[in-house]
């Protein structure tokens, strides 16, 4: 099986449970894009302070990424981007841990663009 993955961007306005909606073919969905030096605490489940926009609440995108690995999609949260890195930033990898756990993603992209 080939892996198919896409970027589902979280900064443009998309109905409530339109993340379900992604062609079959893709079989990975990288979030994007967190903070690298995000705010967030473990149980918080807002996206305030997490660099996320979703228009959707915490609970709707977890349910959609539930939904999603039921058939058998893998979703990771998408850390940076080259917005995010066009100034100094720390990688606070305790707070990208809790929000992928809270979420209930299978993992972490860190899309680290140096010298951007």
């Amino acid at each position: 099986m080939q892996n198919i993955g896409c970027y589902y961007e979280s900064w443009k306005p998309a109905p409530e449970y339109q993340l379900l909606n992604i062609q079959q073919e893709i079989n990975m969905i990288y979030l994007s894009f967190a903070l690298p030096d995000l705010l967030y605490t473990k149980g918080q489940n807002t996206f305030v302070g997490t660099g996320l926009d979703f228009t959707c609440t915490f609970e709707t995108l977890k349910y959609c990424i539930k939904r999603l690995q039921n058939r058998n999609v893998r979703v990771l949260l998408a850390v940076g981007g080259g917005s995010y890195w066009s100034m100094k930033k720390s990688v606070n990898t305790v707070a990208i841990i809790d929000l992928m756990n809270d979420l209930g993603c299978d993992g972490i992209d860190l899309d680290w663009e140096v010298g951007v």
